[in-house]
């Protein structure tokens, strides 16, 4: 692989984008052929690094696999000493301190009643809100929120679509 080859293509690729003005169907067809360019370019590049991000990948689960495997000894004898060292630091029977160790108190929480949790506590599902807004378009009818429309362009054989509305 050649990077600065491919950074060369690559930025060859949007100059040509940038001086294609699209005023008629032939410009309009220039365009798409453009970003069939950008598709197949896509794909080229992917087809660079995903066989070796794949492997780094396969490496990486391997290894912090075995990492947890080698540290689940310590982990055991830590949740089996941190609950009597602090136990016996609370006690009466702790004299002295001993250096470097403290008991810290820390809360943890229950919901009991979901219904009374004030609302300043309460969160938005937006992925949820997303799907309603996916599936029902400008007929979304929910309280407090605005839907709002974008157009985006599909062009068949073109690969990735372009992620900002026209």
């Amino acid at each position: 692989m050649n990077m600065e080859m491919e950074v060369a293509q690559g930025m060859t690729m949007v100059a040509a984008a940038e001086a294609c003005a699209i005023v008629d169907n032939d410009s309009a067809q220039e365009a798409k052929a453009l970003l069939n360019s950008a598709a197949q370019y896509r794909a080229a590049i992917g087809a660079l690094f995903d066989t070796a991000i794949a492997h780094a990948h396969k490496a990486h689960k391997t290894l912090t696999t075995e990492r947890k495997q080698l540290l689940e000894p310590a982990d055991r004898a830590e949740a089996v000493l941190r609950p009597r060292l602090a136990a016996w630091l609370h006690s009466s029977d702790c004299v002295t301190p001993v250096a470097g160790m403290s008991v810290r108190k820390s809360g943890t929480y229950e919901i009991v009643d979901a219904g009374l949790v004030p609302r300043e506590y309460l969160m938005v599902d937006e992925k949820k809100l997303a799907a309603v807004v996916k599936a029902m378009g400008e007929a979304t009818n929910i309280p407090g929120v605005r839907v709002m429309m974008a157009t985006g362009l599909v062009v068949k054989g073109g690969g990735h679509e372009p992620t900002a509305p026209i």
